[in-house]
C-alpha cells in the first residue's frame, strides 16, 4: 500500500504469486494499492514485475499523478504463457490528478518485451481509466487478452475500458497496442476524448 509518497519505485517483485511465477499465492486485497501519491513507477525495461493472482486488482491507483506502469506482466504466469488472474480488473486508476502512462514504445516490433505491460486473464477489464484532472493518459505498446507471443487469447473481459481523455496507441513505431481474444470489447470508450491509433484489435502479433 502506497499513500502520500512521493517517487516510489516498484521494480522486479512477483506479488501474489509462488516464487516461480507458477501458481497463485494470493494477497487477500490488491497487488499494489496507491492512494493519493506522485510519481509512482511501477516497472521498468528491465526490471518488470510480475502481479497475478491477488483478490482483488492486480493495481488499483486513486489520486495519483504522473503514475508510470511499464515492462510488467500482469494476470499471467511468470512465462506469459498461461493466465493467472487477479480479481476484478488488471489496472484501474481512478480519480487521477494527471494523466498516467502505461506501457511505452521501447520494445521490439509487435513483440511484448521490454516496456510492454502484458495484461490478460481478468474477470474485469484489462485497464479501465476512470476519473480525471488534468491531461490524457496514454496507453502504448502492451499486449491486452494475449499470450505473451501474441499467438492465443488469454481473455480478460474487456480490453481497456475508459471514460476519460486517453491515447490508446500511437502512430509511431512501437506506439501500438496488441488488444485481443477478450470475451467483451476490445476498447470501450463511454467519456472523454479518445484517441486510438495503430493498434492491432482482434488480431494476432
Amino acid at each position: 500500500h502506497v499513500q502520500c509518497a512521493i517517487g516510489t519505485q516498484i521494480r522486479g517483485n512477483r506479488i501474489g504469486t509462488v516464487f516461480a511465477g507458477t501458481a497463485a499465492l494470493p494477497n487477500a486485497a490488491g497487488g499494489i494499492d496507491i492512494v493519493a501519491a506522485w510519481g509512482t513507477v511501477i516497472g521498468s525495461v528491465d526490471a518488470g514485475n510480475l502481479i497475478s493472482g491477488n483478490a482483488s486488482s492486480g493495481i488499483d491507483a486513486q489520486f495519483e499523478g504522473l503514475l508510470t506502469v511499464v515492462g510488467n506482466r500482469i494476470g499471467s504466469t511468470a512465462d506469459g504463457m498461461m493466465a493467472l488472474p487477479n480479481q476484478g480488473r488488471g489496472i484501474w486508476v481512478r480519480d487521477a490528478q494527471s494523466g498516467a502512462l502505461i506501457g511505452g514504445a521501447d520494445h521490439s516490433a509487435w513483440a511484448c518485451d521490454r516496456a510492454c505491460n502484458l495484461i490478460v486473464g481478468h474477470s474485469g477489464a484489462g485497464i479501465d481509466l476512470h476519473g480525471l484532472t488534468l491531461g490524457a493518459h496514454q496507453v502504448l505498446g502492451n499486449f491486452i487478452g494475449t499470450r505473451i507471443d501474441g499467438a492465443a487469447a488469454l481473455a480478460n473481459h474487456t480490453g481497456i475500458q475508459t471514460s476519460v481523455s486517453a491515447q490508446i496507441g500511437g502512430a509511431a513505431a512501437g506506439e501500438g497496442n496488441l488488444v485481443s481474444g477478450n470475451i467483451g470489447h476490445g476498447i470501450l470508450a463511454s467519456g472523454g476524448s479518445l484517441v486510438a491509433l495503430g493498434n492491432r484489435i482482434g488480431s494476432n502479433a
